[in-house]
């Protein structure tokens, strides 16, 4: 117990951390932990996990372990976060390699954006910038982990704060990064309606010019319930239900190039409107393969 609890740990503390050299990191450590893991580096046919688990069976301490891969530049920090979970995903077949996307997503959990990105960098070997809101910059190991990210800072509080985010989106996605959103702007859970959307995503969507991809998540608010339980159990923060299912399911990307002429700077009832319908449409279809309904404006689409 002793061990898991330490695992817990420092993988939450030093995901976080600026990567040092690898020699450096390898220092202190016996002889046989730095043979393993300088022919792990070597060879990248195994995954950290595997590594992990190799030195598991060697009986070396994990904390030292866990340390060191966390902390290896040559590992993938999101991939080593993301890997012990159980996850599945599927639609993939939807993203096409030869260009960018907005992934819109419901929000059950602080897992979700590390997941996602788990996923898509590898799929699409492209970087996946999160829009995130300005709550979670609050934990100062998160800020350095979302910077690291290439997160953008999302404050939804004053017009200038949700202009800023859009126009810092639309940057990233012209750099040639994905863009993952969470419409609903806060996190609930598995068992309640998802929540009404923010019409940012679909602004972003529209002024880029990029297809939005709506994703559905299952199940990361069993695996991880930070921030739900926080700070009332502290311990939320580096405890994790490793065993329960979690899934991601990919939808078709939506194309809103027919309103890539509006001029969405002009705050008119008629692209109030419009805005209001397509994010519903989007969230409506996000509802589906999450299997939370989207109860919001529903009327709108009757017309």
């Amino acid at each position: 117990e002793n061990n898991i609890f330490k695992y817990h740990l420092i993988i939450s503390i030093s995901m976080v951390l600026e990567p040092p050299k690898v020699e450096d990191v390898l220092k202190g450590l016996s002889s046989d932990t730095r043979l393993l893991i300088i022919e792990s580096l070597r060879n990248h046919s195994k995954s950290a996990i595997e590594v992990f688990n190799d030195i598991s069976e060697m009986k070396i301490d994990t904390f030292e372990v866990v340390s060191l891969l966390s902390l290896s530049t040559s590992l993938p920090i999101e991939q080593l976060f993301s890997k012990p979970f159980n996850i599945r995903c599927s639609g993939l077949e939807h993203i096409s390699p030869n260009e960018n996307y907005i992934f819109a997503m419901n929000h059950q959990s602080a897992l979700d954006p590390m997941a996602a990105a788990a996923i898509l960098v590898p799929h699409t070997n492209r970087h996946l910038s999160t829009l995130l809101h300005k709550c979670y910059y609050d934990f100062p190991l998160l800020a350095l982990l979302f910077r690291r990210w290439q997160a953008v800072r999302v404050d939804p509080d004053n017009q200038e704060g949700r202009t800023n985010s859009i126009k810092d989106g639309i940057a990233k996605l012209a750099q040639g990064n994905n863009v993952l959103v969470f419409p609903e702007g806060a996190v609930t859970t598995q068992d309640k309606p998802l929540l009404r959307a923010h019409t940012g995503v679909i602004k972003l969507a529209i002024m880029s010019r990029k297809k939005i991809v709506p994703v559905g998540v299952r199940g990361t608010y069993h695996a991880w319930r930070f921030p739900h339980a926080f700070p009332k159990n502290p311990f939320s923060l580096i405890y994790f239900n490793f065993k329960y299912p979690v899934e991601f399911v990919f939808g078709a990307p939506i194309d809103l190039r027919k309103y890539y002429a509006l001029d969405l700077a002009q705050q008119t009832q008629k692209n109030k409107c419009l805005l209001r319908i397509q994010v519903t449409k989007l969230m409506t279809k996000i509802g589906v393969l999450a299997g939370q309904p989207y109860l919001h404006d529903v009327v709108l689409l009757r017309r």
